[in-house]
């Protein structure tokens, strides 16, 4: 890493954090009705952007991150962005256009771009990929059988509908972990 390149990584710490902060408030009182317990699977915005925050805080430090931190930052994050592509215009077309969660895919996209980035340019070991690709699959179960799509009411959205869309999201998730990950894992 070069000296120029670290006050960039400060930023990106700091947007983070700001991201992952005005999303836990913004998003309490819906995180209220949702039990502590699944908090881990259906909590997406304060989450990863908090978890990237670690990761680009190792990179300061240590010029690589741990490949399970890593793993469980970028491939979810890369994937919900995918998530709000599909899931906030599904979700308009049935309810009709709401700004907020029109301008929601551009929030994901701010760290959604950083987990795309993240994982091009480090390769991370295929368990940790795999760990992390197993937590979204188990995301997306518990997200469908309990209606949501983080906190975003989907019960209108056909089941059908529902069911391909994470369905694809899953197809997606598995082949990007093959994709980002590397055969070894160093301990």
């Amino acid at each position: 890493m070069t000296t120029s390149s670290r006050p960039f990584l400060v930023g990106l710490i700091i947007l983070d954090l700001f991201l992952s902060i005005v999303a836990l408030i913004h998003d309490w009182s819906a995180m209220m009705k949702i039990p502590f317990y699944l908090w881990d699977f259906i909590v997406i915005c304060p989450i990863f952007p908090l978890l990237l925050a670690f990761v680009w805080l190792q990179i300061l430090i240590n010029k690589k991150a741990d490949d399970f931190l890593l793993a469980l930052a970028a491939i979810p994050s890369t994937i919900y962005l995918i998530g709000a592509i599909i899931y906030y215009p599904t979700w308009m077309v049935v309810n009709g256009f709401e700004i907020l969660h029109f301008l929601q895919i551009f929030w994901v996209a701010l760290y959604g771009v950083q987990g795309i980035y993240l994982l091009i340019k480090y390769p991370i070991a295929r368990f940790w990929a795999g760990v992390a690709t197993v937590y979204l699959l188990v995301s997306f179960l518990i997200q469908y059988l309990t209606d949501t799509y983080n906190y975003l009411d989907i019960v209108q959205i056909g089941p059908t509908v529902r069911v391909v869309e994470y369905i694809v999201l899953a197809v997606i998730s598995i082949i990007l972990s093959y994709l980002v990950s590397r055969k070894s894992i160093k301990i």
